[in-house]
């Protein structure tokens, strides 16, 4: 469950459940984090989002150790340019209780190589992928990624279009998500994360694939989530072409599942 409030403080707050083996899944608690005039702060409360009460959830709020989530600025990388609300998406930490810790470094870890890979799209663009615009920078660590605006996700572009959109259109959207891709794939990375959440529609209609912070080079080692490939020596998920084609794969039965139970209209 994720909310602002009327002064621009962010708030985040997320069940943390625990399963063992042949049990059914028990709620530990509710991960909090939380940005409140830009510092970042995390807590953990005993009861369900939905029943947390302002009083406790600020109750449980503790100032998060900035190398936990905000890496330090390397030399040589690009500086956001001013604000502009109409223009550009300033993208936080997403962070949860346990990963706010002293001495847990992932999540910094991971907003680094976002970045890195910003930086190489941005020497080497493309259409269809998102265009990143520099590092918020406060006291030598990077707070934000500043990235282009985009109207809508995918998930809401098909809201708009009541699940219905032109064939026309989502052929073009298939091929647009191709392409970028087959960009990224030529300069030696995976996505790895690919879905509708993770695909946004620009100001021309074209869909730009966002959300860089699972691309890593092919055969390395993935921080998170799932991979068509797992190295048995290394007891790890491996970033590989393949995932992005089952991403696409996926991405293809959404849309045309969609248009077909729901009879979208043609050219």
């Amino acid at each position: 469950m994720d909310y602002e409030t009327p002064d621009g403080s962010q708030f985040s707050l997320l069940p943390i459940w625990q399963s063992e083996s042949g049990d059914s899944p028990r709620f530990m608690y509710t991960s909090v984090s939380a940005f409140v005039d830009d510092n970042a702060y995390a807590g953990k409360v005993q009861t369900f989002p939905d029943d947390v009460d302002d009083e406790e959830l600020l109750a449980c709020l503790r100032p998060v150790p900035p190398e936990c989530i905000h890496p330090n600025f390397p030399e040589g990388f690009t500086g956001a340019p001013g604000y502009d609300a109409s223009k550009h998406y300033l993208k936080a930490p997403s962070f949860t209780y346990d990963l706010a810790q002293p001495g847990v470094t992932k999540v910094a870890e991971s907003v680094l190589n976002e970045a890195k890979v910003m930086e190489l799209l941005r020497q080497h663009p493309h259409q269809n992928l998102a265009q990143y615009h520099g590092c918020v920078v406060a006291e030598g660590r990077i707070k934000q990624l500043c990235l282009q605006r985009y109207d809508c996700n995918l998930m809401q572009w098909m809201h708009k279009h009541h699940d219905k959109p032109p064939q026309r259109e989502i052929e073009a959207v298939l091929d647009d998500i191709e392409a970028g891709i087959e960009h990224l794939h030529s300069l030696g990375f995976a996505h790895n994360d690919l879905n509708p959440e993770n695909i946004c529609i620009d100001q021309q209609n074209r869909a730009v694939l966002v959300d860089f912070d699972c691309c890593i080079p092919f055969g390395e080692v993935m921080p998170k989530g799932e991979s068509v490939v797992f190295d048995e020596e290394r007891d790890a998920m491996i970033s590989d072409r393949g995932n992005d084609f089952q991403g696409m794969d996926d991405i293809a039965d959404f849309l045309l599942g969609a248009s077909t139970n729901g009879d979208a209209a043609t050219p």
